[in-house]
């Protein structure tokens, strides 16, 4: 019995770090997509949220049958418990990356206002995205309060962004909608940094059991 849980375990960490991958490279595509004003792009970013919707529920499968079938021991049990909450961080990291292509399809200019933060703030959030999945493979503590502590610094950026916005609106007429758009944009990041910061949280838990 312990040979087969230790088996799905293993099956259930491959399939957390390729939902990782697949947020990541919704993330990837949908930034693309921004840069290159790609509507086609945008179209199917929203269309391969399907497949990260998919790996969640399959996850969420494997782990209630873990936890009704096998029943793990302690330190089993917590990843386990953790994995359903993980995999929700991920799905959710993907629905951004849908948001984003969605604004690039109805925004109003043919070229991004503050483009330059926002590819900032993307390679940002990409960087704490591998990290946690990374350390939660791993199990690094270390690595998991890297992420946590970079969040600071997309939450910077955040506030930069919309300190420049607020005093742009104050001095230019045009493109206003747009300068939403992109606070839009870069808010969707943030809360892609939190989710991260929530995955990387886990790891403390699974490994203190506090």
């Amino acid at each position: 019995m312990r040979t087969v849980l230790d088996r799905q375990i293993i099956v259930l960490r491959n399939q957390i770090a390729e939902m990782g991958l697949l947020c990541e490279e919704a993330l990837n595509r949908a930034m693309r997509a921004l840069r290159e004003k790609d509507l086609t792009l945008a179209a199917e970013v929203i269309k391969y949220d399907d497949h990260i919707n998919i790996m969640e529920k399959e996850i969420q499968s494997l782990c209630y049958s873990l936890l009704v079938r096998q029943q793990p021991v302690a330190s089993d049990f917590r990843f386990i418990s953790a994995s359903l909450k993980i995999v929700t961080d991920l799905e959710r990291i993907g629905d951004y990356a849908t948001d984003i292509s969605e604004i690039v399809i109805e925004y109003s200019d043919d070229e991004f206002v503050y483009q330059d933060q926002l590819v900032a703030m993307n390679e940002d959030v990409i960087v704490m995205l591998r990290d946690s999945i990374e350390a939660l493979m791993s199990m690094d503590i270390e690595l998991a309060n890297k992420v946590i502590n970079y969040d600071d610094h997309v939450d910077k950026g955040l506030d930069e962004l919309k300190k420049k916005i607020a005093d742009d609106m104050m001095s230019v007429q045009e493109h206003q909608s747009s300068m939403l758009d992109a606070f839009m944009i870069a808010k969707y990041f943030e809360r892609c940094g939190d989710r991260c910061v929530n995955i990387a949280n886990a790891i403390s838990v699974l490994q203190t059991g506090e």
